[in-house]
């Protein structure tokens, strides 16, 4: 009888710890098509959406952390972010906001503002793989 009220305890406190630690926010990354400009957002499900962080990055010219919010919009995915950028691209500003209108692959058109309207621009990003490396890629960055 001992035996099995240890057993007990001992599947119990387990269940315990288990339940304790938190979940592993996943991630997902985007290259900016035609810039060498990536994206990459860990996300955690809360409801029906995910709340997104992480960091924009042009390797040469910027890093830019970011706080979002992704949601199921219609057969795709509508993802909305605010960025902290303390450099002189994008105009100079320092908070800037995407908004992205996403297939159900994650790939789509996207609409950036820094400075309610001071520095606009449009672009398309591409799913690519995590964790994002620096690319071998010259050319512009996106917010220059």
């Amino acid at each position: 009888m001992k035996i099995k009220s240890y057993l007990m305890i001992m599947i119990l406190l387990i269940g315990l710890i288990f339940m304790a630690v938190p979940a592993q926010a996943q991630r997902a990354c985007w290259q900016i098509d035609g810039f060498t400009d990536k994206m990459e957002l860990g996300y955690e499900r809360h409801t029906v959406h995910y709340v997104v962080h992480g960091k924009w990055v042009a390797e040469t010219s910027y890093f830019l952390p970011a706080v979002g919010n992704l949601s199921p919009d219609g057969a795709g995915w509508n993802l909305g972010i605010h960025f902290t950028n303390n450099t002189t691209a994008f105009g100079d500003f320092d908070n800037c906001v995407l908004d992205a209108d996403l297939n159900s692959s994650l790939n789509g058109p996207f609409a950036f503002d820094c400075g309610a309207g001071g520095w606009t621009g449009t672009g398309t990003m591409s799913l690519i793989s995590c964790p994002i490396t620096e690319s071998a890629a010259i050319g512009p960055a996106f917010g220059e």
